[in-house]
């Protein structure tokens, strides 16, 4: 796999490129135009698998982040998003068949990704066919959807108590939060690219030499593709396939339990494998162009300060994991590493994009920071399937890979003493590497899940999540099964419970005065009706807070686990920025000033 950025500032596209690895290798090509927000995360990990299926049957595919999504760079509150968007497949695509020679490209978009493969197409970009899944003729059809999911989420979180008050709301800045731009999954897409999208009619736009193309419709499970659009491209004398996309509600369901839908990567294998040769384009209408430039490095402005990005490779064991690297591209280092951990099986980016922001702010204070993919998540090595059990999160043999990346750090040159930061499974690394490392002057822990895992914990979390779930407001991707596997787990751990928990009670307090005895700095966040939080209040830990002044603890309004409204995503930004800055001083520096993205 190759990693590349296209395009400049700011509106630089990271690809992915997977290639064959048999000789037999097809003369078409494949680009991977990803989703909008939630979907994209969810769905990544099968756009993962879905290259390399395409690899493995002689096509290389390369995977796109849009600009201001991902690990790109911009905003998406830049101005001229779509556009934005619509260069980049055009730049990818004129890339990879540079790149490779193969002489006929095709673009596989799922609902936005799909969307901008067909307007770049018109707009004249090296692509020959296309396969669409969950695209809609209309923009507004998508914008509709979008703002759907939008209200949903805006009356769920009105439904429940708004949560602990922020101790300083009225100070807290929110850029553009009552601007007209649209909230949805955590990801926000302005007023400005909704009516862009709004006018986007496909069937207004003519596909050029239309006679000489294929077109994949593919359905959404039950849904049939639309019918508008395959009648559109049929009058233009397309070839027009259609499939029933069986698998898309799998694929984007939450990350740690969605399944890549390989029935229709059987599809779409067989569909391309049908594909006549050369491009659908005639020589004479082709004319010249000019691919553009990969570079192995990203460099970006953060506020005054420039920031230099580059993919982040250690091997471990058999396992390769990958991450982004963000450092100053000049001026003086601060002591001190970071790394952000994913978030589950959220990848790099973190929850709502919020480590690539972090990163890149910290990066410009001087301190490199690390977002990385352990196992099986991302672009990283890895089985997948065993997180579909909350335990596989939990094991040593991760934390022993999250020690293994803080060494590889260390051996490139990088300073050698680290602040870690994760959300649920990602604090819990982080926790665990301080409390066994001493090079971790710093753990940043959002919403953490346990201390220290054990059987009877997990029965004990099971059973308040089984209540929650018949009240209710469980977990939004628990069953009735899991309600009995649950009671089953209580049952099998019900004796001695109460010994349990005085006796993780007491390792925890051990743990943290240990890490107070080393001054390490520690950060707890916590949303509302979070387990570990109501452990601490019912072992009284919370009560002897003053006991360890290396802690602080905040509560974050509302009961989303990852915080997808934008005050809150303020909110946890300025809290980790302000123990960043603990950690500086802690060590005798302060660093520049804060880079705003």
């Amino acid at each position: 796999m190759r990693f590349v950025y296209l395009g400049a500032d700011p509106d630089t596209t990271l690809a992915l490129l997977q290639l064959p690895v048999t000789a037999a290798r097809s003369d078409v090509a494949v680009l991977l135009c990803p989703p909008f927000g939630w979907d994209d995360v969810c769905s990544y990990r099968s756009r993962y698998a879905w290259s390399q299926a395409l690899a493995e049957a002689g096509h290389p595919t390369v995977r796109i982040d849009l600009p201001g999504t991902g690990d790109t760079d911009g905003s998406p509150r830049t101005p001229g998003r779509l556009d934005a968007w619509t260069d980049a497949v055009s730049m990818a695509a004129r890339w990879l068949r540079d790149e490779t020679g193969c002489g006929r490209i095709a673009a596989i978009g799922l609902g936005l990704g799909g969307l901008v493969a067909y307007v770049a197409l018109v707009r004249d970009a090296e692509i020959d066919d296309l396969a669409l899944w969950a695209v809609p003729a209309r923009g507004r059809a998508l914008v509709r959807e979008l703002r759907a999911f939008s209200l949903l989420e805006r009356a769920a979180a009105d439904a429940l108590e708004p949560g602990p008050a922020l101790p300083d709301h009225s100070a807290l800045e929110v850029p553009g939060a009552d601007d007209g731009s649209l909230e949805v999954g955590g990801f926000v897409m302005t007023a400005e690219t909704v009516e862009a999208l709004e006018r986007v009619d496909l069937m207004k736009l003519a596909l050029p030499d239309a006679a000489r193309r294929r077109v994949l419709l593919l359905g959404r499970d039950d849904l049939a593709p639309d019918a508008r659009l395959r009648e559109h491209l049929e009058r233009a004398g397309t070839a027009v396939s259609v499939a029933d996309g069986r698998g898309y509600g799998l694929m984007m369901q939450d990350p740690r339990i969605a399944r890549p839908p390989r029935q229709v990567f059987a599809q779409t294998i067989s569909w391309l494998a049908a594909t006549p040769s050369g491009s659908a384009r005639s020589p004479a209408d082709r004319g010249s162009y000019s691919a553009p430039r990969p570079r192995a490095t990203l460099e970006l402005m953060c506020g005054d300060e420039a920031v230099r990005e580059t993919p982040f490779r250690v091997q471990v064991g058999a396992e390769r994991l990958f991450g982004i690297l963000s450092e100053p591209a000049a001026g003086q280092r601060a002591g001190a590493t970071a790394v952000l951990f994913n978030a589950g099986s959220v990848r790099r980016i973190g929850p709502n994009r919020m480590w690539v922001e972090i990163a890149r702010s910290w990066a410009a204070r001087g301190v490199p920071t690390l977002r990385i993919d352990l196992s099986g998540v991302g672009d990283s090595d890895g089985d997948e399937r065993p997180y579909l059990s909350t335990a596989a999160y939990y094991v040593p043999e991760l934390t022993e890979r999250a020690v293994a990346v803080l060494d590889a750090l260390g051996s490139r040159g990088l300073p050698n003493r680290f602040i870690l930061g994760g959300l649920c499974s990602g604090a819990y690394w982080s926790f665990a590497c301080a409390s066994q490392d001493e090079r971790v002057i710093g753990a940043l822990m959002i919403n953490l899940w346990t201390f220290a895992w054990s059987d009877d914990l997990a029965a004990e979390r099971a059973l308040r999540n089984a209540g929650r779930l018949l009240r209710g407001d469980g977990p939004r991707d628990w069953t009735l099964r899991n309600v009995y596997e649950a009671g089953l787990r209580v049952i099998r751990t019900s004796l001695g419970r109460r010994r349990s928990r005085t006796r993780r009670a007491r390792e925890t307090r051990a743990v943290l005065d240990r890490l107070r005895d080393r001054r390490t700095e520690l950060l707890l966040q916590f949303s509302a009706d979070e387990a570990l939080y109501d452990d601490l209040a019912r072992d009284r830990i919370l009560d002897d807070l003053d006991r360890w002044p290396n802690l602080r603890l905040e509560r974050i309004p509302g009961h989303d686990h990852t915080f997808r409204a934008l005050r809150s995503q303020s909110q946890l930004r300025r809290d980790f920025d302000e123990a960043l800055g603990r950690v500086l001083a802690g060590i005798g520096e302060s660093g520049p000033s804060r880079g705003e993205i």
